[in-house]
């Protein structure tokens, strides 16, 4: 058997960690020194023992998490009764997070997708507290990441067009007063996406 340590994510510990390095911008050895922080800072860390049963039942639902409890037995070489206990241990502990349908964009009929960086101008807590709201509220935003570097968080958004993309960024992230500066990059084609998580990582 071999530990795993699963980690949860609190957004106060974000709120906390992008105010505290907002203000070490120009001083890029303290900018370091803070990225290794939030290591200690943004995760609570449990203590979590998977075998290669669990691993395995992981693999599968990643693959079809509509699929019967016997028909993912079959596929782990266990009983539905184990695989239903497995499971459920595996739910209770955070690892699986939920279950949802995965869409077409396209079919969705939103041809337009984009990253956005953005760069705000107040790192106060309550800045970066107001813009999390917008994120959480925005349903055209479908990702978005805390990052180090020269901005401070990294969107997904998805439009109908180019235009709409312009629109959202227009009235929705830059009419907030929030955001400093941005840079987009439009996606061409996504070669991979919703990649399964690895249950072993080099």
């Amino acid at each position: 058997m071999k530990t795993h340590f699963v980690p949860t994510l609190f957004s106060t510990d974000i709120v906390a960690f992008i105010s505290m390095i907002g203000h070490s911008r120009n001083k890029r050895t303290e900018g370091a020194r803070f990225a290794v922080r939030l290591t200690f800072i943004s995760t609570n860390w449990q203590r979590l023992t998977m075998d290669t049963l669990d691993k395995s039942i992981l693999a599968e639902l990643q693959k079809d998490g509509k699929q019967s409890m016997q028909d993912l037995a079959d596929r782990v070489n266990s009983s539905s009764t184990q695989c239903w206990r497995r499971v459920r241990h595996l739910q209770d502990q955070g690892v699986i997070l939920g279950y949802q349908a995965v869409l077409d964009s396209r079919a969705m009929g939103l041809q337009a997708m984009a990253y956005i960086h953005i760069a705000l101008k107040d790192h106060g807590e309550q800045s970066v507290r107001d813009f999390l709201h917008i994120v959480e509220t925005s349903e055209q935003i479908i990702e978005c990441c805390s990052i180090t570097g020269d901005h401070d968080f990294m969107l997904k958004v998805v439009a109908h067009s180019p235009a709409g993309l312009e629109r959202f960024l227009m009235k929705r992230l830059l009419a907030t007063g929030l955001v400093r500066e941005t840079r987009s990059n439009f996606v061409l084609r996504e070669c991979k996406s919703r990649g399964a998580l690895p249950s072993e990582v080099i």
